[in-house]
């Protein structure tokens, strides 16, 4: 669902927090990162359906169903027919299932953000598209804001105080002590953590959660299918996440084949010493 994004340099996160990056350094980063965002790959939906359909046991229980209906054995028809509709029915269920989480991932993400750019050798603070906000981007968060990115709380000597022009004070940063620059910030739809979890300096703020109390100032470590999110949207949603279901069905299906094909040859070799046809 979300492809995986190269891996991020820490001498890219070293951006001096009070110019934060240049245009063209966002742009270059932006081209090589790719935009924070998850991207989706859409299938035909009645393709997939089908694909449950695929499958050494589905192909045994379809040759066995064509046999009971050519013996005119209708019930068990019935029944084999029955269990192939079941098992795709579930198994495109929890698919379905599993993109609606990736759909409710999304939705927790932020639409703009609000960052730290370098414009003529000052840094000013500018409200950008979430999807243009790269690693080493100054990243500003303010009480009821939702974080962009996965971003690193900075220290407080180190978070540059914003003028009221936008821009920042000239020699003018916090001397506050560490509690000064925690944050509590609501990562709930992440986590499932019912409290509002504290970050403090170093710390990581994960993207889409929202601030609740506190303002700070981080540096963006991780876009797109990089973040927390992309990573747990691509677990869920990936061509390798299966239900429950399934695999169990597909381990036990694969166990009763292997039965079956051992016990036809054992009849087979017995009968064949035996004398006894086909």
């Amino acid at each position: 669902v979300t492809a995986a994004a190269p891996r991020v340099d820490d001498s890219l996160l070293q951006t001096d927090a009070t110019t934060g990056l240049t245009e063209a350094e966002a742009a270059a980063r932006l081209a090589r990162f790719g935009p924070n965002a998850l991207q989706e790959e859409h299938e035909n939906a009645f393709l997939k359906f089908l694909s449950f359909f695929v499958g050494p046991i589905q192909f045994v229980m379809l040759a066995a169903a064509a046999l009971a209906g050519g013996l005119q054995e209708w019930v068990d028809l019935g029944v084999i027919a029955g269990l192939l509709v079941l098992n795709a029915v579930v198994g495109f269920a929890q698919e379905r299932q599993a993109g609606n989480v990736v759909a409710q991932l999304k939705s927790t993400l932020a639409r703009r953000a609000r960052v730290r750019r370098n414009a003529g050798g000052g840094g000013v603070e500018r409200e950008v598209a979430a999807a243009d906000v790269v690693p080493g981007d100054v990243l500003l968060l303010d009480e009821g804001g939702v974080c962009a990115a996965d971003a690193r709380v900075l220290p407080p000597q180190q978070q540059a105080v914003p003028a009221p022009d936008g821009g920042v004070a000239d020699g003018t940063t916090t001397t506050s002590t560490g509690d000064a620059a925690q944050l509590q910030v609501d990562q709930s739809a992440l986590t499932g953590e019912s409290l509002a979890v504290s970050k403090r300096a170093g710390d990581v703020v994960y993207g889409g959660s929202v601030v609740r109390r506190g303002a700070a100032v981080a540096v963006v470590t991780a876009t797109g299918g990089a973040t927390f999110v992309g990573r747990t949207a691509r677990l869920a949603g990936g061509p390798s996440a299966r239900g429950q279901f399934t695999v169990v069905l597909a381990d036990i299906g694969g166990a009763l084949l292997l039965l079956v094909v051992f016990s036809a040859l054992v009849v087979w070799v017995a009968g064949f010493y035996r004398g006894v046809g086909i």
